[in-house]
């Protein structure tokens, strides 16, 4: 009996540290990479693995072998892809719709863009290529002007996938293309105004339902008599089921978010508000809620004013002055509620300098401080201010061509300056927990790298904070499974780029 005890204490103990050694793994011979071609992979808001792409070494002249790699939520390799392409090649953008992974890569030598999918047993599910023979196109696609730059690569569940691509025609406009997943399916290409510049934005689907953003004016530079039109387009077909312009029925507004009403037939937009007659690039009045029937049709709208429903008032004042706020998730309750998360930032001296322009130094400093969840009632009423409390961080940037509080806090996003990570729906509607990483500011010690964790449960809000130890500064925090966060880090020393998951508290 002691011998067969003392057999099943060390098997506990070997899985034990088995288990221990499978929430961590390095990958040796990674010449080059960059973090933002590494991510998770996600399905029905869970994560199911993470995928990599990086260059290994120099092959023969002018050409480079790169690998790209899927691996499961427990770090296992599940797929293994090695290819030689033109130096310049690169990952353009990697999304999931749950059922494949679509990698797009940019071959700057033929100028062309490769898609290149596969399903989770490394299966080969789609391939395409789009080529560039206009300048203009190219130089659109290529612009990096933040959250402005409307084109790249939708993933639809249970569909396929969408490209958002800039199309001249007798002006500059846009044409989307869609890529099936069902072999039994055909594609369809959507194209915009041949008479007006445009652009379009991926914002949701409903059901079958596909509802873009169209962003149109008169001429490309300028933003003088611009109009959001909101369409809905048919995922089957391509057929246009709606177009509803905004701002001819008195909503001057730009449209941010969209998702399916608790009702489960109308459809929530949510945005920023500006007074009649004013550009939707200057600073907005306040944000917008608005109920969209499928057919496109205004039902209600809600406002809420950023002076009075908030009191900003003068930064120069002693207030309760929330600044500056870059929204990056709106998330509708069961009984018409709305939480919204934001991140409060400014630039230079000031979190409330509502326009400014860069410094004569040849940069500015960009700041980041507190996350701030609101909470509005079915009316869309302020009914409670969560200030989750930051260190606060500094970035230097140089001279941009930047002139109000929201074209900076775009910016700031596109670059990834905000602490905010993700935010995960939990079982019960309304309920969600938000994940951010920061670099706390400790006196008389080091300042540490931190990943915080807020839930939101019932009336209630609980914090959990953990100390992520880093060994490089190219570090990257992402989604794991339930009651972890993956770490990866690429060390350039040593040439490897290190995955672990580190446990939390929720």
């Amino acid at each position: 009996m002691k011998n067969l005890t003392f057999v099943l204490i060390a098997f506990l103990l070997l899985t034990s540290q088995a288990a221990l050694r499978a929430q961590s793994k390095a990958f040796d011979g990674v010449l080059k990479v960059q973090l933002r071609n590494v991510g998770a992979i996600t399905q029905d808001d869970q994560v199911t693995g993470y995928y990599m792409f990086y260059k290994t070494d120099r092959g023969k002249k002018g050409m480079a072998n790169f690998e790209l790699k899927v691996i499961d939520p427990e770090l296992n390799v599940v797929m293994t892809k090695r290819m030689t392409r033109d130096y310049s090649f690169s990952l353009a953008q990697a999304v999931s719709n749950g059922e494949a992974i679509l990698f797009k890569f940019w071959d700057s030598k033929n100028k062309k863009l490769q898609f290149k999918a596969y399903n989770f047993q490394g299966e080969s599910v789609l391939s395409r290529s789009v080529g560039f023979k206009d300048r203009n196109e190219m130089a659109m696609y290529g612009r990096e002007v933040g959250s402005f730059n409307t084109y790249g690569t939708a993933a639809i569940p249970g569909y396929g996938f969408l490209e958002y691509l800039p199309k001249k025609y007798d002006k500059m406009s846009y044409k989307v293309k869609y890529f099936p997943l069902d072999e039994g399916e055909k594609g369809w290409t959507l194209k915009g105004s041949t008479k007006e510049v445009e652009s379009a934005l991926y914002l949701c689907h409903i059901d079958t339902i596909l509802i873009n953003v169209v962003n149109s004016r008169p001429k490309l530079l300028g933003a003088k008599d611009t109009r959001f039109i909101l369409e809905g387009i048919s995922l089957r077909s391509g057929e246009r089921l709606f177009s509803t312009d905004l701002m001819a029925e008195g909503y001057n507004v730009r449209i941010i978010n969209g998702v399916l009403a608790p009702d489960g037939e109308n459809i929530l937009l949510y945005g920023l508000y500006h007074d009649e007659g004013t550009k939707v690039t200057t600073k907005s009045e306040g944000l917008t809620k608005i109920v969209l029937n499928r057919k496109g049709e205004v039902l209600r709208v809600f406002r809420l004013s950023w002076e009075e429903d908030f009191h900003i008032v003068n930064a120069e004042e002693e207030s309760e002055d929330y600044g500056n706020i870059f929204f990056h998730q709106f998330v509708a309750g069961p009984a018409g509620e709305t939480y919204l998360i934001g991140e409060q930032y400014g630039m230079n001296a000031g979190l409330t300098a509502l326009s400014m322009v860069t410094n004569s130094r040849g940069g500015s400093a960009y700041k980041v401080k507190d996350m701030l969840i609101f909470e509005m009632d079915k009316d869309f009423k302020l009914q409670r201010a969560e200030v989750v409390e930051k260190s606060q961080n500094s970035y230097l940037a140089g001279k941009l061509p930047i002139g109000n509080s929201t074209q900076i806090g775009m910016m700031m996003d596109y670059y990834g300056w905000f602490d905010f990570t993700f935010l995960q729906h939990l079982s019960t509607p309304g309920d969600f927990t938000i994940g951010y990483v920061n670099f706390e500011k400790k006196k008389g010690a080091k300042n540490e790298l931190i990943f915080g964790g807020v839930t939101h449960t019932g009336e209630a809000y609980s914090y959990d904070k953990v100390s992520l130890s880093t060994k490089g500064k190219d570090v990257s925090v992402l989604r794991a499974k339930p009651g972890y966060v993956c770490l990866v880090e690429y060390t350039r020393k040593t040439k490897s780029l290190n995955w672990r998951l580190e446990k939390i508290n929720f």
